[in-house]
């Protein structure tokens, strides 16, 4: 990511996910955000630098580092690393990293690496 007269190129994946790396670097979340916003943790690991957005709910899992998830999600039983995902998504046993999620996905039982998946899909294995 370079960061030419203020702007960061997200054009590729891998640069949207360096992007997400530098910018959570500038300014991640702290514990005690997470009551403010709504935030319910629950048995699970949180690794700075990460966003967390409102209203959402982490129940057994693991979160980063650089981590950045949108609002109103819950993510369960699952580990993610380096990834960018959107608001309203549901994760149940997901283990992933280096991965892109768009908004309102459900995804079940996957365990893969790269993943890049557009808004309002829905996987099941």
């Amino acid at each position: 990511v370079e960061l030419k007269q203020g702007i960061l190129d997200f054009g590729r994946p891998s640069e949207l996910l360096r992007g997400n790396k530098y910018l959570l670097e500038q300014d991640s979340m702290k514990s005690e955000e997470f009551q403010l916003h709504n935030i319910q943790v629950d048995r699970s690991k949180i690794i700075n630098p990460v966003h967390i957005g409102k209203n959402t709910k982490i129940i057994n899992s693991v979160i980063g580092p650089n981590v950045s998830i949108g609002r109103n999600s819950i993510i369960e039983n699952s580990i993610l690393e380096n990834c960018v995902i959107e608001r309203d998504v549901q994760f149940k046993n997901i283990i992933t990293e280096s991965s892109i999620i768009g908004s309102n996905v459900r995804i079940e039982n996957i365990t893969k690496e790269n993943l890049i998946i557009g808004d309002k899909s829905v996987i099941f294995t």
